[in-house]
């Protein structure tokens, strides 16, 4: 896949992310009421923490090193889950937030200093 096709999906996709929660109040966005008993601010906690994983694995993938992020280990992903939930609950939402804003700028650094053709080789 084009890395400008990445790029693009990537941008899309938190333009709408962002678009849905920007009218919540803080008091909602941290009432647990999805997921069980999650808030959208620990959904946030979540997608931030698998994103910087990513990003981990991309820089890992840039020096040929054997990945070692939360996507290859042997701790159920439930688990890893559970205890991220739990380690940041009492986290602001102003951090989180931040963090969530901070991780995509990250994410699309890594991806930049890819090459297509590294982008498209599995080794």
């Amino acid at each position: 896949m084009p890395k400008s096709t990445i790029l693009k999906a990537l941008d899309e996709s938190r333009k709408q992310l962002v678009s849905t929660i920007e009218g919540l109040s803080d008091e909602d966005m941290q009432m647990p009421t999805l997921a069980g008993e999650w808030s959208v601010k620990d959904i946030l906690v979540h997608l931030t923490m698998w994103e910087a994983e990513m990003v981990k694995l991309l820089w890992q993938a840039s020096q040929g090193m054997k990945p070692n992020t939360a996507h290859f280990s042997i701790v159920p992903i439930d688990e890893i889950n559970a205890e991220w939930f739990e380690a940041n609950l009492a986290r602001s939402l102003n951090r989180v937030m931040d963090d969530f804003h901070a991780v995509r700028k990250q994410t699309i650094r890594r991806l930049e200093d890819f090459t297509e053709d590294e982008l498209d080789n599995p080794d």
